[in-house]
């Protein structure tokens, strides 16, 4: 903690700039269109007993948009979120995501968000990396199924928020290098046949097998305190984090 006593300015600023961002009447409609949901649907909630010990699709990085509502009193940020999933040498089909909110694990526990590749889709995406979709369709005969997926060696990124409010993380550092950090899982399936290959929409989007889900957990914000200055908004994130420190 600095003892230059210029802490409580910083944070009434962050306080401020906050305030005037969720009086934009911009801001609801920042976010792509939202398809998921939260709650308990975490990995396990869908596929009890998995591992998550597959490589071939990973969430890669968790990246702040828009910071609404920083690190404060209540230990939660209040965020709009870029997840972004990349993928290994294969394709991979009906890719999904979950973000833990409470500071637990993405795959054990019990408060995500999880989210999928919606519709619109198309067979010829923005390979090697998608922003918001559309989607790639890797899977154009079979006319049932409407969930996105990865190409080889390419990444996708969505922006996501709650239906109704932006994403609302727990702010915890469980490694004390001095960001937030949050637990992340992706999931995907391999094939194209069998029975359960059609994913209809989020419910079928979901693990299958211990090697068919990864999980790690990525940094966010920087934890609570002065630095805290830096994530009052996404206007001001990187000319701030671009200053010269003293």
């Amino acid at each position: 903690m600095s003892s230059t006593g210029r802490a409580p300015a910083y944070a009434s600023a962050c306080y401020l700039v906050s305030f005037l961002a969720l009086l934009d009447p911009i801001a609801p409609i920042r976010a792509a269109a939202q398809s998921g949901e939260q709650g308990s649907v975490c990995v396990r909630n869908f596929a009890p007993g998995v591992a998550c010990e597959g490589t071939d699709i990973a969430v890669t990085a968790l990246t702040p948009a828009d910071i609404l509502d920083p690190c404060g009193p209540d230990a939660t940020a209040t965020l709009t979120l870029d997840v972004t999933l990349s993928a290994g040498v294969f394709d991979r089909y009906d890719a999904a995501f979950y973000v833990a909110l409470d500071g637990n694990s993405a795959l054990s526990g019990t408060s995500c968000y999880h989210d999928y590749l919606e519709p619109p889709l198309s067979t010829t995406p923005a390979y090697p990396e998608i922003h918001n979709g559309p989607w790639a369709n890797l899977e154009p005969f079979d006319q049932n199924d409407s969930c996105g997926d990865v190409q080889a060696q390419s990444e996708v990124t969505k922006t996501v928020r709650t239906p109704l409010l932006p994403i609302q993380v727990a702010c915890v550092d469980t490694d004390r290098d001095g960001n937030v950090d949050v637990s992340v899982c992706a999931s995907w399936r391999s094939g194209t046949t069998g029975p359960q290959a059609t994913c209809r929409g989020l419910s079928d989007a979901v693990a299958g097998s211990s090697e068919r889900c990864s999980c790690a957990r990525l940094n966010v914000l920087p934890e609570p305190g002065p630095a805290l200055a830096l994530a009052c908004g996404a206007s001001l994130l990187v000319p701030l984090a671009l200053r010269p420190r003293s």
